[in-house]
């Protein structure tokens, strides 16, 4: 169990539910493993519902609602797909995104995109 705060809820509970049926040690262990299990399994569902999020490429026509840098995917002219850093800002350039390598190549699709999470700020 990764959660502290889990840890410690369950011990406020269990503990005084043990002092309550001490003929019943075992029973009460039980329930905390069975408790802790719960706690562990629901950490496992939150991390892969987060990689899910953080790893699902937004579609272009839905842009970021504020200008902003992301990780975007495109495609070049010749066909092939890259992913490369952009910046979004709708009033600034034409299509409403700017990719790094526009400069290097002419006609650059973006495919997707992805927020930038740095230290809690992706902007």
């Amino acid at each position: 169990m990764k959660s502290e705060k889990a840890k410690r809820y369950l011990l406020k509970v269990v503990a005084p539910i043990a002092m309550m049926y001490p003929e019943y040690p075992e029973e009460c262990d039980l329930k905390l493993g069975e408790a802790k299990r719960a706690v562990e399994l629901a950490e496992q569902e939150a991390e892969a519902r987060m990689r899910k999020e953080l790893t699902r490429w937004n579609d272009p026509n839905k842009p970021p609602t504020d200008e902003m840098r992301v990780i975007a995917k495109v495609v070049l002219p010749n066909g092939a797909t890259l992913v490369t850093g952009a910046w979004y800002a709708v009033n600034e350039f034409p299509t409403g995104w700017s990719v790094d390598l526009d400069r290097t190549f002419e006609n650059l699709r973006v495919l997707g995109w992805r927020p930038i999470y740095e230290n809690g700020d992706n902007r």
